[in-house]
């Protein structure tokens, strides 16, 4: 017979070890902003969780998320680089050069458009999958190896574990659109509100140098107004404008899609500054000065198919004139 204190220690026991063997809760993640960032906007129905953006993390760096297996997001996307991969276009799997290039993801996560091509892709969710699984143009070359992939991912000794602790509401599934989730996830943590702008306009007026003072005040006066489209909190109004600077189809189209341009981010504009030298620099300031210069003549487009926040400087004024300024 059981004595009823070696019950209760048995049920105790029990009941220890049933708890050890289900996923803790989620931990919720904690942002970490400057006092004037707010954090991103998060769907419901995915989220912000520690555990789901360490296996984001571990999948953006995945090399067997791709079809083949020797490509990852962080080859298009190397952190070093904002993010990027500073090739004038990306380079998918099979060595097929796309139109576009690989876009820096520094605050992705504020982005209400996702890709230069359809500005109807609003999720990182739905955008994640993208180069997974898109054949037009081939990226990651998962379509047709979905199995192979997947089934790295569950018989790997790590992911299982991990996909328990993001998804335990899903028992832990592995599939793409719980990987898409994670890397989503992952994708809304990389956030830079540190430029030294960002404490410029917080009030520090040693924070950008004399010449960088003028700049900002050329960026946002009256001459160029190039504040006008990079405005708000992330220097973007994250919307479509036709600048004026292509015109592939007679309407100002730049490769394929219909007359227009978006803004990015600009806190990841400059990267990788430990690997820049002077020349890079030199270099890329004389190609801003091109593209200045085209702008302020009017591009390439027709002036009437121009966005009207970029009409003033290209079709009713003259060209910008520049001075040298020491940096």
């Amino acid at each position: 017979m059981v004595r009823p204190g070696h019950a209760v220690w048995r049920g105790l026991l029990v009941a220890l070890l049933l708890a050890c063997s289900r996923p803790a809760g989620a931990d919720e993640w904690v942002w970490n902003l400057p006092a004037w960032m707010e954090p991103p906007p998060v769907p419901a129905d995915n989220p912000m969780t520690v555990e789901k953006v360490a296996l984001g993390r571990r999948l953006f760096y995945e090399l067997n998320l791709s079809g083949p297996g020797y490509m990852a997001c962080a080859t298009c996307h190397d952190p070093h680089l904002a993010f990027s991969d500073h090739r004038r276009t990306a380079i998918g799997i099979t060595g097929q050069f796309h139109p576009r290039n690989s876009m820096a993801l520094a605050n992705v996560g504020y982005f209400a458009t996702l890709t230069w091509a359809d500005p109807n892709l609003t999720r990182l969710e739905d955008q994640a999958l993208v180069p997974l699984l898109g054949e037009h143009p081939v990226e990651m070359a998962v379509t047709g190896s979905e199995e192979r992939v997947l089934s790295y991912l569950r018989h790997d000794p790590i992911y299982p574990g991990m996909f328990l602790a993001a998804f335990p509401e899903d028992d832990g599934r592995i599939d793409l659109n719980n990987a898409a989730r994670a890397i989503a996830a992952f994708e809304r943590t990389l956030i830079s509100g540190n430029a030294p702008f960002d404490f410029y306009r917080e009030g520090r007026s040693d924070a950008l140098s004399p010449a960088a003072q003028r700049g900002a005040a050329l960026f946002f006066g009256e001459r160029l107004q190039c504040g006008a489209c990079h405005s708000g909190p992330h220097l973007s109004d994250m919307r479509f404008h036709n600048t004026g600077l292509h015109n592939e189809d007679g309407a100002g189209a730049l490769r394929g899609r219909q007359a227009g341009g978006g803004q990015p981010d600009y806190h990841g504009i400059v990267a990788g500054q430990h690997q820049v030298d002077h020349d890079d620099l030199a270099e890329c300031g004389e190609r801003f000065r091109r593209q200045i210069e085209k702008f302020g003549h009017g591009g390439f487009s027709p002036c009437g198919s121009i966005s009207p926040t970029s009409q003033p400087r290209g079709c009713q004024r003259g060209p910008v004139r520049w001075r040298q300024s020491g940096m």
